[in-house]
């Protein structure tokens, strides 16, 4: 299979996962995470709040301030991986984005609620001015129906979105429905697809499995499984499986990774 065709990953450890630790990930904690999630060959990483952008002020202090998760990444990672940060309108503003662009954020996840897409005009237009990698996180994606979520796709694309993710909110979809969703996604447009799921009924591994199967490109994951409630599908075991299957777009080095893990589980 041809290398642009297999899919990548995506950590949301240090975001995601800080759901578990109150948002209290240091920048010690970060710096060490990320730096060897990229020595592993992880070439997306997602840092900061799990709420996303400027979340500090309205939905729990994390243990340091957006600029800083972004900061130690970049410096922790030395260009072999992008650094990228979570952010819902609303919670954040322009100007949080404006911020963390500053400080050095290489791609950013807008995420809303899939029925809510048409608010995102502005933003995703504000996030273009500045050459960032946009993705947007259709939060809740079961809420439309797979031919809806095709449409909303298309529209998206149109705007110049690079990345869209089918997002399993509830963790409660079974491998049918990301196989219709995917499919539509895919049959609407270009733009690649990623998939966010969640542990809820244990089928996180098995939801990211079909999504790569019916062509999608970008899954996410987080060490240990770590995230909000059930948890995410965990970066261990997924990576596994995929390098089992010659089915990673990138070498994933499990042993130089190893000591993410342990940090995590400190």
């Amino acid at each position: 299979m041809n290398q642009n065709n297999l899919p990548s990953i995506l950590d949301t450890s240090i975001r995601d996962g800080s759901y578990v630790f109150n948002f209290k990930f240091t920048k010690e904690d970060t710096f060490l995470i990320a730096r060897n999630l990229s020595n592993a060959g992880i070439k997306h990483i997602e840092v900061g709040h799990g709420l996303g952008l400027k979340a500090s002020e309205s939905k729990g202090n994390a243990a340091e301030k957006d600029s800083v998760y972004i900061k130690t990444a970049r410096e922790a990672v030395k260009e072999k991986s992008l650094i990228g940060c979570f952010f819902i309108p609303g919670i954040g503003d322009l100007d949080s984005i404006y911020e963390a662009f500053d400080a050095g954020l290489q791609f950013i996840r807008i995420g809303i609620d899939v029925d809510e897409y048409e608010k995102l005009e502005k933003y995703i237009k504000f996030a273009k001015s500045l050459n960032l990698e946009i993705w947007v996180n259709l939060m809740k994606t079961y809420l439309v129906k797979p031919k809806k979520f095709g449409k909303i796709v298309n529209s998206l694309e149109g705007q110049g979105v690079d990345v869209i993710s089918i997002v399993d909110s509830a963790g409660g979809m079974l491998p049918k429905d990301i196989e219709d969703y995917t499919l539509e996604g895919l049959k609407a447009g270009k733009t690649p697809l990623a998939f966010h799921g969640h542990d809820n009924l244990t089928l996180a591994i098995s939801n990211c499995l079909k999504f790569i199967e019916c062509g999608g490109k970008f899954v996410d994951c987080s060490l240990c499984g770590l995230g909000r409630g059930a948890g995410n599908a965990s970066t261990e075991i997924l990576t596994g499986i995929l390098k089992r299957m010659g089915m990673l777009s990138k070498e994933i080095n499990h042993d130089k990774g190893s000591y993410a893990n342990k940090r995590v589980l400190k």
